[in-house]
């Protein structure tokens, strides 16, 4: 088994989807988000495939307290994201500076869409 990351950039705005191209075959292991606008994935694979799957992200801010996801999207996580800032403020004489820590939690949920050869092994699957 051989495991593989993706880092993404992405603009984190409320209840937006991401589409995200992983190897047909693969299975999605872990999701964060490190840091503002970036997200990163980790898959496990036997075979790298030229076939891709499509991985639909939806982010959603959980400063909203009332939300729906859209039907087969799946929670993963909720993922705490700290942005250190500057922040600056001034007298006649002095200039005063402080990292100001802005944290936000965000809640992830995933839909997998598979390929038909995925489909196809688990119906063969299901048979046997």
């Amino acid at each position: 088994m051989r495991y593989k990351t993706i880092t993404e950039y992405i603009y984190l705005q409320d209840r937006t989807t991401y589409i995200i191209n992983i190897p047909e075959f693969s299975e999605l292991i872990d999701i964060c988000i490190p840091y503002m606008n970036t997200i990163k994935l980790l898959y496990s694979y036997n075979i790298e495939s030229n076939q891709k799957k499509s991985i639909n992200l939806m982010i959603v801010d959980s400063t909203i307290e009332d939300f729906e996801v859209p039907e087969f999207y799946k929670y993963v996580k909720s993922c705490l994201v700290t942005e250190p800032q500057l922040s600056m403020s001034s007298t006649s004489n002095n200039l005063n500076m402080h990292v100001v820590n802005n944290s936000n939690y965000f809640h992830i949920f995933v839909y997998e869409i598979p390929t038909i050869a995925e489909v196809r092994d688990k119906k063969i699957e299901e048979i046997i």
